[in-house]
Formats: structure tokens, sequence, C-alpha cells
């Protein structure tokens, strides 16, 4: 088991490397484009329920639908592991006949690679769709209770997607 993971945990961290350490100026931005993406669907969602005479809306009040959008950015940044487009790169490039040859599984080796994306997703832009959960849990009642059992079948539940 140790070889196993020995073998193919360089993947997660190159994947890592690559996407959010060496481009240090492309995560700034994309974390700005994230931030600028929260502050958009908030002002929409603000200007809607503002506009409306209630304050339910086809049963979601404004801070659950924030509270959802939020979690959704959670699952999309532990999902995105883009098997597709990986796949697709490498024929394009060629290097796909490459891969098959070595001694490496190709599909664990893509898991891998796509584990380390989604770990640097949630560690760099996951942290504040989880703030915020937090802070709109605990200053409006939005139905929903945030303990430790939900939390954990809810990264679960998210890993489990994966496979």
């Amino acid at each position: 088991m140790t070889r196993f993971f020995r073998m193919y945990l360089p993947f997660s961290f190159a994947s890592l490397k690559s996407e959010f350490l060496t481009y240090r100026l492309n995560s700034l931005i994309w974390l700005g484009y994230e931030i600028l993406s929260f502050a958009v669907i908030y002002f929409l969602w603000d200007a809607i329920y503002s506009s409306s005479d209630v304050s339910v809306i086809n049963g979601l009040t404004f801070p659950f639908v924030i509270y959802y959008y939020l979690a959704s950015k959670l699952v999309f940044y532990f999902s995105d592991i883009e098997f597709g487009q990986t796949i697709a790169q490498d024929v394009r490039k060629g290097t796909l006949a490459i891969h098959l040859i070595k001694p490496i599984n190709y599909r664990t080796q893509l898991l891998f690679t796509g584990l380390g994306r989604s770990i640097g997703y949630v560690m760099f832009f996951g942290i504040l769709p989880v703030i915020g959960m937090v802070v709109l849990n605990n200053t409006t009642d939005i139905g929903i209770k945030l303990d430790a059992i939900r939390v954990v079948v809810f990264f679960t539940t998210c890993v489990l997607s994966l496979s």
C-alpha cells in the first residue's frame, strides 16, 4: 500500500504545484474573479429580494440562496477533476500512447493528478465559501444546522463523488 501511494502521490503534488504555486499571479487573478463573481451573485439576488414584496420566493429566503451558492462552489472545487479535458489534451499532444506504455496505471495517474488539483482548489478558493457558510449559519436562520456529523458527511460525499 505504501508503494502505491509512493508511486502516485507525486502526481498530486506536481499537479498542485503546477496549478497554483508556479503561476501565483494566475491564482491571485482567479481569486479576484471568484470574489467578483460572488459579489455579482450577491447583489443580483439582493436586488431580486429587495424588489419583491415577500421575503420568501418559491420557498427560498435570501440567506438560503447565498448559502446554496456557496455550497455549490465548494462542491465544484472538490469535484472539478477534468478527466475528459486531460485525456483530450494527451490525445492532441500525442502523449497518450506514451502514458499507456508506462508501468503506471493511466487512470490512477489521472485520479491522483485530479486530486492534487482539487486539493489546491479547496485550499486556495474553498476557504472563502466555508467562511461565508459559517458566517451565514451563525448570523441568520437559514434552517440548516452545521454540526460535526453533517460536515463529515458532506466532505465524505464530495470525496466519494470523485470515483
